[in-house]
């Protein structure tokens, strides 16, 4: 696994103490479970999906996003789950992050 490595406030990143192999067993799970279409590099920690957000709000817009999301170690323990917007609105993509 990565080190984990500042790049951008634009990213989310959430850190955990959970073993990074459980954290990707629940995304993965979790966008199955959603039918959300992902791909997934299971030798790097890193998956990535597109999914489209369908609040009226947005209607007239394309609120479609891509995710990439990336485990990596931050030390001994802790490990840092980044999602970082690889296609889309912005706005989109931090609104349902702040909603989750």
């Amino acid at each position: 696994m990565k080190d984990y490595i500042f790049v951008s406030d634009h990213n989310q990143v959430i850190l955990s103490n959970t073993q990074p192999d459980a954290i990707e067993k629940e995304i993965i799970e979790l966008l199955s479970k959603n039918e959300i279409e992902y791909t997934s590099d299971e030798k790097k920690y890193k998956m990535t999906y597109t999914w489209t957000n369908t609040d009226d709000k947005w209607k007239g817009y394309d609120a479609s996003i891509t995710v990439k999301i990336t485990i990596t170690k931050v030390n001994s323990n802790t490990c840092a789950i980044e999602f970082m917007k690889v296609k889309g609105n912005q706005h989109i993509f931090l609104e349902d992050f702040q909603e989750k």
